[in-house]
Parts: C-alpha cells; sequence; structure tokens
C-alpha cells in the first residue's frame, strides 16, 4: 500500500505532490487527504503551492506536521492525555531524581554543581527515549560486555537514570511532544479520521524518531499512503537521508519511483557510486551565472548588503518580497540585526522565529527583582528595577502615602547612591546593611571638601528629598520580598511572585486588559515561564528562594517571543531546518562561517558513538550518531542551493565587528574552487568607500547612510540636508566642531581649552578664595582644573568596584585616627607632654575601634580581609606617626592646638594688585603653637598618606615654585590669623606616613616661612601669578604627564589624540607652565630637612654634644 517517489524537492518532488492532489481531486473534488510533512514552514509551503501557484481546490486536504497528526488522532480517541513536559520540568526532574538517590544517580551526584551538566544529561535521555531503547535489555547487555566502553560503571548508571525517568514519566502521567506519536499509534486501528482519507502523502521528510517512524508504519499498513522523499542517490550531499531511506523506508514500499525499484537484497551491497561529488551541481544551470559570494565585516554589513540587492530586485525587477529568503544556520545571533537594518531600510520580511525573551527590558527588569533578595540588594539591580519604565513608581507612592507631585527624580538616585558608597544589604542578616546610609543622610547638612572648598548646595532640600523617596522605595521592597519564605515548594514560590509582580510593574495583559500587541506577547511570555516552574509543583519537594530563582531566571532566558511578523507578505527570513523545501527566486544564505553552517558538532561525552553504534547495530534501536550530523549539515546546504531558482547570493564574515578574523565555511571554499573565486565581491570596512560601491547605491542609501556619506565625501553641510535631518543647524555645527578638531594648524582652539573667561567661576574665587589644592591642579594640567572645578565633573566610581581601600580613603583614615586621638587628650585634660608612649599607643587602640565602625558605616571598605589588613596598616602607621610626634614635641615645645580648622588669608604684595584681592583657604589638619619671647609662634601640620615620599616632597620650596606643593606656603599665609590672637606662623611641615618607605614609616618636610621673602618670595609670587592669570583668561589646555595615568578625568581627556597634541605643543601659555616645571629654589631659600635629623641636632646641642 507505499508508494515511494524520490528525487530532488525543486522541481521533482513538487511536481509529483501537485500531481498526486489533481489526480486525486479531478474524479472527487471532495476527496479528504492528508498531507503530512516535518515542519510547520513547508506546511505553508504546501499550501501556497497548491492553492495559489497550481489553483487546486483544498476541499478536505489536511497539511499536518508529525505533531498535528499525533494530537489529531489522540484527541480524537478522547483518551485521557498525559500532562506536557517541558525541558524545564525535565531538567529538574532528573536534579530531582539524583537528589533522591534513585538507582543510576550515584554516578552524577559528584556532577551536580557542574554547569550544564542536567541539559547535557537530558539531552542524552531524550536521544534514548525517542529511540524507544528499552533499559532492561541494554543493562543485560552491558552486563554482557557488548559495549566497549571505557566506563561501563558509568554506562550503566546512564541507564538505570533513564529507567526511573520512565518510571517516573508513568507515575506523574506526564509526556514529551515526541511521546505523543506513539500514543498515537495506538489509536489508528480506531481512527475514523484515518479511515476515511482517500490517501495519506508523506512529504519532504529524510529522517524520524523511533517514535515517528512506528507512527509513520502504523498510518502506512491502514490507509493508501505515498511518500515523496527527498534524495539524489547520485549525489554524496544526500548520504544521510540515503542512509535513513536504505534502512528504514525502501524495505517497506510496493513501487520506488525516481530511483531503482529492485529491493535491496538483489542490490550489490554498499552504497551506490555517485556520479558526481561537487555542491556545484545542486546549483541549477540557470542561477550558476547569477551566484555571488560576498565576504563582509560583521553581520551588520553582512545583512545590509543583502537588504541593498533585495531592494534592488523589488524595485528594479518586480520581484515578490515573498518570492526572497534570507536564511541563516540559526537565527539567534542575525535576527535582532535583520529586524533593526531591513525597517531601517524599509524591506518588508516575514519570520516564523521571535525574538529571545531575555532582550526585552520588562524581562531583564523582572530578573533583577527576582534576584533582589537572593543577592542582599545589591544597589545596582534595585535601581535597574526602581527607574525601569515599567516599574509603577507613583502608584507605590501612593500606596505608601507619597506625595504625587513631580517630585521623583531618578536620574539623581544613582549618585546618590554611588556618593553615600552604597553597595548592598547585610547578606549575613537579610537586613537592609548600607541602605540604611540613606536614612542617616536625609537629614540636610552642609558638606565640605578635603581642600576646604565650600558646599552650600542651594538643592539640598531636593537632594533630601530624592534620598527620602529612595529610602521609602528601598524599604518596601525589602519588606514585601523578605516577607518570602526561606524554603516553600516551587507551587507557593510562583504563587508569591505571581502576586508580587503585578504590584511593582504595569503588566495589564494578565489582568485581560487591552494593550499593544508586542507588549501583550512580552507580558503573556514571562506568565507562560511562571506557569512552566509551577508545573514542578508535581515534584513534591521544598526548595530554597535562590533555586526558585535561579530556575526561574534559566526559564526566562530560554523563551521566545511570538513571532509577530510571521503572517506577513514579505521577504521569508528563516532557518535553514525552516526553509527545507522552500524554493525562492532570489535566496541569501547569510553566516558562511565555519563552526556556524555547517555547525560545530561534538560527540555526546555521556553517552559516546561508539556506544550508540552498538545501540543502532547490535541492539536495533533507532539512536544517532552525534558525528552523522556532519552529513546532515552538508544535506542542508545542498538542499538550500537547489531552493533557489534565479538568484542565489552566498555571504561569509571575513572579520567580527572587533576586526577578528573569522574563517569561512568549507562549503564555500567548495564552491570557490570549483565555480572560480572571481565571484567573490568583498564589501570594504570603510563607510566611505562602501557606499560609493555596488550594491550601495545613491538612491538606495537610508537617510541616515546618505547623511553621513554626504559629510564624508564633501566635508560640509548642505542647505538640502533640512529635507534629511530635523535640526540641520545642530548637525552643521557638529561637523563645524570635528573639524575645529581634526585640525592640524598650530596654535590652540576653543576646543582645546581656550574657553576664554568665566565670569561666576571667576568671582566664586573672588568671593571664596582659592584653594592651595585646586590652584596645585591646575599647575599640573589645567584641563583637569576645568573639568574638575568649573565644570565640576564628579567621578563617582562604583562602589562595587573598590576591591580595597584606595590611598586616599587610607589617608581619610589617619586623619580620623589622629583627630580622635588628640581629641581626646584634650577632652581629658592631659598635656601632650605628661603623655607616655605607652599611653598613647594605650589610647590608640581604645579610640580605634569607633573610627574604623564610624568609617565602615559610612563607606564601603571593600573586601572583609583586606579591610582587616587594612585597619592593621593605619593602626600601625598611626602609632609610629604618634612615638615619633610625642618625641618631637618634646624637644621642640610645640603644643597641638587645634586640629582640622578652617582658615582664611590673603596674598601678599608679591602678586599684582588684581590678584591680591583673592582669599587664600584652607583647612589645616593641624595647628601646633609654643611660645618663644612673649609672642606665639605656629607650625601648621598636614599629613599625607603615600606609598613612599617621592622626590619632590624632599624640597618644598621648589615644589612650591613649580606649582606641585603650594599647600605649606599658602597655608602659612592662612595661619595668621587662626587663633584669633597675633601669632607668628614659623613654619609648614608635611607629616608623611609611607608604609614601603626604607627607613621607616614616618617621614617629615618643612618649609620655613621665610619663603615669602627675599628673592623665593618673588619667584613664588611669579608662579602663582601665571596660575592666576591663566584661570582668569579661561585657558584650560591638556597638559600630559605621569599623572595621567591616575587621573580620574582621563576618560574625558583628549590627551591620545594626535591632533590635539600637535596644536598644543607650540602653544606659548603652554610652555610657560610646562616651565614652572623645571625652577629650582635657590639653596638659602630651600629648608627642607628631615625632622629627626633636626631634632637630634637640637638634643645634641642641649646635651652641649
Amino acid at each position: 500500500m507505499l508508494t515511494v517517489v524520490t528525487g530532488p524537492f525543486h522541481p521533482d518532488l513538487e511536481a509529483a505532490l501537485v500531481s498526486q492532489v489533481r489526480s486525486l481531486k479531478q474524479g472527487d473534488p471532495l476527496a479528504p487527504l492528508a498531507i503530512v510533512v516535518p515542519s510547520a514552514q513547508l506546511a505553508r509551503r504546501v499550501k501556497w503551492l497548491l492553492a495559489v501557484e497550481q489553483g487546486l481546490a483544498l476541499l478536505d486536504v489536511h497539511v499536518l506536521t508529525f505533531h498535528d497528526l499525533a494530537k489529531t488522532l489522540i484527541k480524537e480517541s478522547r483518551a485521557d492525555q498525559p500532562a506536557g513536559a517541558d525541558g524545564i520540568l525535565r531538567e529538574e526532574l532528573l536534579r530531582c531524581l539524583v537528589a533522591r538517590g534513585v538507582p543510576g544517580s550515584e554516578a552524577f551526584r559528584d556532577w551536580a554543581k557542574m554547569r550544564g551538566l542536567w541539559g547535557g544529561l537530558w539531552a542524552t535521555i531524550q536521544d534514548l527515549k525517542e529511540a524507544r531503547v528499552d533499559p532492561a535489555s541494554v543493562l543485560s547487555a552491558v552486563g554482557e560486555k557488548l559495549f566497549g566502553s571505557e566506563d561501563p560503571e558509568r554506562l550503566a548508571a546512564l541507564f538505570r537514570l533513564y529507567a526511573a525517568v520512565l518510571s517516573t514519566d508513568r507515575d506523574l502521567r506526564i509526556a514529551d511532544p515526541d511521546d505523543l506519536a506513539t500514543l498515537a499509534v495506538e489509536q489508528i486501528p480506531g481512527s475514523t479520521f484515518l479511515a476515511r482519507m482517500r490517501l495519506v502523502c508523506y512529504y519532504g521528510f529524510y529522517d524520524l524518531t523511533q517514535g515517528q517512524l512506528d507512527l509513520f508504519k502504523g498510518v502506512a499498513s491502514a490507509c493508501p499512503a505515498i511518500v515523496l522523499f527527498p534524495l539524489r542517490r547520485e549525489s554524496p550531499s544526500y548520504r544521510f537521508a540515503q542512509r535513513f531511506f536504505e534502512a528504514y523506508i525502501q524495505g517497506m514500499a510496493l513501487r520506488v519511483e525516481g530511483g531503482p525499484a529492485s529491493p535491496p537484497a538483489k542490490r550489490a551491497p554498499g552504497p551506490p557510486t555517485p556520479t558526481s561529488s561537487s555542491l556545484t551541481d545542486e546549483i541549477a544551470p540557470a542561477v550558476r551565472g547569477n551566484c555571488r559570494i560576498i565576504s563582509t565585516v560583521g553581520p551588520e554589513d553582512e545583512v545590509s548588503t543583502a537588504a541593498k540587492e533585495i531592494l534592488r530586485l523589488i524595485e528594479d525587477q518586480g520581484f515578490n518580497p515573498m518570492e526572497i529568503g534570507v536564511v541563516a544556520r540559526t537565527l539567534d545571533s542575525y535576527l535582532p540585526v535583520v529586524r533593526r537594518v531591513f525597517e531601517e531600510n524599509q524591506v518588508p520580511f516575514a519570520c516564523p522565529v521571535g525574538e529571545p525573551l531575555i532582550h526585552e527590558p520588562l524581562a531583564k527588569t523582572i530578573i533583577r527583582f527576582l534576584r533582589l533578595r537572593v543577592e542582599s540588594f545589591p544597589r545596582a539591580s534595585v535601581l535597574d528595577v526602581v527607574t525601569s519604565p515599567v516599574f509603577r513608581l507613583a502608584s507605590i507612592l501612593v500606596e505608601g502615602g507619597g506625595e504625587l507631585n513631580p517630585a521623583a527624580h531618578p536620574d539623581q538616585w544613582e549618585w546618590i547612591t554611588r556618593g553615600l558608597g552604597i553597595t548592598r544589604g547585610d547578606p549575613a542578616d537579610g537586613s537592609l546593611g548600607e541602605w540604611r546610609r540613606l536614612e542617616r543622610a536625609i537629614q540636610p547638612s552642609l558638606e565640605r571638601s578635603d581642600n576646604g572648598d565650600e558646599k552650600t548646595d542651594p538643592g539640598q532640600a531636593l537632594v533630601t528629598k530624592q534620598m527620602r523617596l529612595l529610602w521609602a522605595l528601598v524599604q518596601k521592597l525589602h519588606a514585601d520580598l523578605s516577607s518570602l519564605p526561606a524554603r516553600a515548594s516551587w507551587g507557593e514560590y510562583t504563587e508569591q511572585f505571581v502576586r508580587l509582580l503585578p504590584k511593582y510593574f504595569d503588566l495589564p495583559a494578565w489582568s485581560d486588559a487591552q494593550q499593544a500587541a508586542h507588549d501583550e506577547s512580552v507580558q503573556a511570555a514571562i506568565r507562560g515561564c511562571l506557569d512552566s516552574v509551577k508545573k514542578l509543583e508535581v515534584l513534591g519537594e521544598e526548595v530554597s528562594l535562590k533555586d526558585w530563582t535561579d530556575l526561574m531566571v534559566r526559564a526566562l532566558e530560554r523563551a521566545r517571543l511570538l513571532s509577530e511578523t510571521h503572517q506577513q507578505a514579505g521577504v521569508q527570513v528563516l532557518d535553514a531546518m525552516g526553509a527545507r523545501g522552500v524554493p525562492f527566486r532570489a535566496l541569501f544564505v547569510l553566516g558562511l562561517n565555519e563552526k556556524v553552517f555547517p555547525r560545530s558538532i561534538r560527540e555526546d561525552a555521556l553517552l559516546r558513538d561508539a556506544d550508540r553504534e552498538v545501540l543502532a547495530r547490535d541492539l536495533g534501536f533507532k539512536i544517532p550518531l552525534k558525528l552523522d550530523g556532519f552529513e546532515e549539515e552538508r544535506l542542508l546546504f545542498a538542499l538550500l542551493l537547489r531552493s533557489a531558482k534565479e538568484r542565489l547570493s552566498l555571504s561569509y564574515q571575513r572579520a567580527d565587528r572587533a576586526g577578528r578574523t573569522l574563517v569561512p565555511s568549507g562549503y564555500l571554499i567548495e564552491l570557490q574552487r570549483e565555480m572560480g573565486s572571481e565571484r567573490e565581491r568583498r564589501i570594504k570596512r570603510r563607510p566611505s568607500e562602501r557606499w560609493a560601491e555596488w550594491p550601495y547605491e545613491p538612491l538606495l542609501l537610508t537617510a541616515r547612510e546618505m547623511g553621513l556619506h554626504m559629510i564624508l565625501r564633501d566635508g560640509s553641510v548642505r542647505a538640502a540636508w533640512h529635507a534629511l535631518y530635523a535640526e540641520p543647524e545642530l548637525l552643521a555645527q557638529g561637523v563645524s566642531a570635528l573639524q575645529g578638531l581634526e585640525s592640524a594648524k598650530a596654535g590652540l582652539t576653543p576646543y582645546d581649552g581656550l574657553v576664554g573667561p568665566v565670569a561666576s567661576h571667576w568671582g566664586m574665587l573672588e568671593r571664596r578664595g582659592a584653594a592651595p589644592t585646586s590652584l596645585e591642579r591646575y599647575a599640573q594640567c589645567p584641563f583637569r582644573y576645568f573639568a574638575e572645578r568649573v565644570l565640576k565633573l564628579q567621578p563617582l566610581e562604583a562602589p562595587e568596584s573598590v576591591v580595597e581601600l584606595d590611598a586616599r580613603s587610607r589617608g581619610e583614615l589617619c586623619h580620623a585616627m589622629l583627630r580622635a586621638f588628640h581629641e581626646r587628650l584634650k577632652r581629658d585634660g592631659r598635656p601632650i607632654a605628661e603623655v607616655s608612649t605607652d599611653d598613647a599607643v594605650r589610647l590608640l587602640a581604645d579610640v580605634a575601634p569607633q573610627v574604623f565602625a564610624e568609617y565602615e558605616e559610612d563607606n564601603w571598605v571593600g573586601y572583609p580581609l583586606l579591610w582587616a589588613l587594612a585597619r592593621e596598616e593605619v593602626l600601625w602607621l598611626v602609632e609610629q606617626l604618634v612615638r615619633e610626634d610625642l618625641r618631637e614635641l618634646r624637644l621642640s615645645g610645640y603644643v597641638p592646638t587645634l586640629f582640622e580648622v578652617e582658615a582664611k588669608g590673603r596674598f601678599d604684595s608679591n602678586l599684582p594688585a588684581p590678584l591680591q584681592a583673592i582669599p587664600v583657604r584652607g583647612i589645616l589638619d593641624r595647628v601646633d603653637a609654643r611660645k618663644d619671647n612673649g609672642r606665639t609662634v605656629l607650625r601648621v601640620v598636614d599629613y599625607k598618606y603615600t606609598q613612599a615620599p617621592v622626590l619632590k616632597d624632599r624640597d618644598l620650596a621648589t615644589a612650591a615654585l613649580r606649582g606641585f606643593r603650594l599647600q605649606p606656603p599658602l597655608y602659612l599665609l592662612a595661619a595668621k590669623e587662626v587663633l584669633g590672637e597675633p601669632a607668628v606662623p614659623e613654619s609648614a611641615a608635611f607629616y608623611f606616613l609611607a608604609p614601603n618607605r626604607r627607613d621607616g614609616p614616618v617621614d617629615r618636610s618643612q618649609l620655613d616661612a621665610s619663603c615669602w621673602a627675599g628673592e623665593s618670595g618673588v619667584r613664588l609670587g611669579r608662579t602663582l601669578t601665571l596660575i592666576l592669570d591663566g584661570i582668569r583668561a579661561g585657558r584650560f589646555f591638556i597638559l600630559p604627564g605621569g599623572h595621567c595615568d591616575h587621573c580620574e578625568y582621563s576618560e574625558v581627556c583628549r590627551r591620545h589624540h594626535n591632533q590635539s597634541w600637535w596644536r598644543a605643543r607650540g602653544d606659548e601659555s603652554r610652555k610657560a607652565l610646562e616651565g614652572l616645571h623645571a625652577l629650582k629654589a635657590p639653596k638659602a631659600d630651600a629648608k627642607t630637612e628631615n625632622a629627626e635629623a633636626g631634632t637630634g641636632k637640637k638634643e645634641r646641642k642641649k646635651r652641649g654634644g
């Protein structure tokens, strides 16, 4: 009752199908007919072929996939159908079986934490299921040592686990899609659907699973059947299909057309000798002359080239878009690019494959929401959730009693949390942890910087309100998510999140509200993932919230949206499997690179091909060999070549987006060898060259491409651009700026930092004063000063990226420790001269825990171990400094009097009159005082944390002249009135805490007040004049140097831009500022002495030595 027709899809099998339908319908137009095809896309093609191209009536003609046929037979019988099982359920079922210790699980228990284990294990067991392998007979074969496996115990464990899966399927009444074929076989004898079929036509398949094969045999024995099988016996490209045909189909046939009719027993053994082994023979002769091989860089150029050629075919040659195909081996990497490029070029297209759900912003946001509690409310995830457009911010504020005025500014929450050093909650107890810094920071307070800048922010009230709103949101999130139990069943957790998600996110599709089709599809897919996870309730186990979250995230990552373009009339965008049997007037095959098409194929690590061959050859089970996939890949490519009727374009990427070289597919190399390499067209990478050649004709360029092409070609903005751009003036300004930036003319320009006087900034300096640190910044690099002081850019590092405390943070801790030490002494009323070294060390140990705790409460301190090491280092450094300090204070007679006090002064007469009005201000770390002949003498002390003092710190007079160290001389000016009574500043000293210093961790360097007298004072005035004049004139050019490697503003600096460097090279103002770096203080004025040596000399004098 079975007839077989072999041949290629086009034209042989399509003609045979049309002939069968026409002959059947001629005698009886109502004759029932079933056509069974392997894919939904081929079913669509068959309907189009018969109804549109051939004009045949399709009354009572049923075009079904194998899966559709099985469902039809089961539904007809009204039998109780088992529940469907997806990949998520299958993988978790395996994990559960292994966790419960079922037979066979012992070999996999140690692998449980291996990434991808359950997916790989299920793929192997699925192969065994689809082959209908009998576990008892296979285990017997293992015992008889029929398998040559190197690890028979592991192989036996795999088969026992497979047996446990089959038993569980029966107990839970769950089934895979392929199991439906087996269930449908039982319904064939009583099927009225099959009984009334005049003919069942199997069209286009070349391989079946054992279940599908059993269903095929049952149908073929129950009613008249014909098989239209794609096979060219003379071509080795069809070897994969030929092997299946000879093993399972040919022996069933009463008649074989299109091939030898003799049964296999009468033929010579072995495959027939092919008359041709060339892929070129699969290309129709009329197509070979129009076959092109395209080489591009990156997928965007590959798809764009196809889009331009498609437009030419549609516009110039009248091709129907539905007659054009764009095919890739898989669409995962190409679909987003195809969608974007085709929409930009206005190419209509239809694709049966939807994009991954994980590409949708809503899905990404929900994943972060699900992980909040498990990951202890990390800062970045919390902000991503509460600032998402789909987050129900207004509704939540109303529910929480918040205000509805436009006070919420989520854009500010990022820098607020960075500034407070918030990284996450407390993972130890599940509390809000560092988020409580928001609560403590809500009360407005004035801030100040380390160099004394005032920051009386007029928008402090607004900032406080934003902190209050964010704190309320975080509290609400924490309260709701913390209410979830630590352990629950799969279904219980799912129900909890089904309740929570609509509360925080706009999900109207869950309540049947009307909305856009795309949004509805996304929300339905998310709900489908939740329902999929809920099915695991049948396992009857309790899991942790982390286990539930991890599985739900995997479900969302695997899910795909329903295609929104499937039913559209346009270019057919398909993967290679979906394109089987579909003809095209013009075909574009993308991604012909090695390991892409053909795909990368490996043996199964759990069931090697040698073991699979024993199952197939010796035990009779139809299980595929993994390495046979190479032959199927070649068959797929041959089918694509034959599906092109008039034009064929084969493209590959010679390099990826980053320029890394890629290898073309071996299929292309074979075709080039046979057809000639001159067929290859290389698409240029440079836009200016690419858009001037085929296929980028001017009329086919998009508005964006045309505009950029004109800019690159002409370098100017034309009046006609008003038709292309909404704001041509803005574009013209941008082009002008680029021309200025790329100019090689000598001399600095406004684009290099010559912005001219900034009246608001200079006025601020006149009112508030100049801090020494800011002037040092200008001397080091004017652009850095501009970014930091004029533009007030704040490089807020993400707290999560901090591994350990940097030098600045360690310095702040040292300052805090010393301040706490001296304040305790002052509070206790103990003169410093009476404090012994041992008492000082004990006192430091007493204040240290509170200092460290207060710092940790308000700052992110990195990893716990590194934080502990940093605390030890800081305490040790401060102890060493206090020991040295006590000894020096006893000898010098100085008494620490003020700590971290703000001071203001005036420049002396060494500066020009306009600049003398600029105040000097700063925060003095410590002011020491002593009496000398009835007058009060002061010494300013500034603490510096550094790994080791650098050369400039040993000669502070020279460093001041060069603009590197302006704190000592300017602090001497600011300290004159700091005590509120007449006092004479004598010196300014740097106390260095340097853990890596060879001669000990403490070093001192000081500058005498005489630096302002004589020649040194004049020269120091010139340095300050040059700096202040540059600020007043608005000269903020780049001045690269060794500091650039550590500059926080290097990302916005053009120091590596050749043209900017060339223009700055010969500028006189830059030369003058750079000339400061070569100055040197006179010997008589440079007083930089090591404190230990100085105090040692004094001690020897007192002893008469």
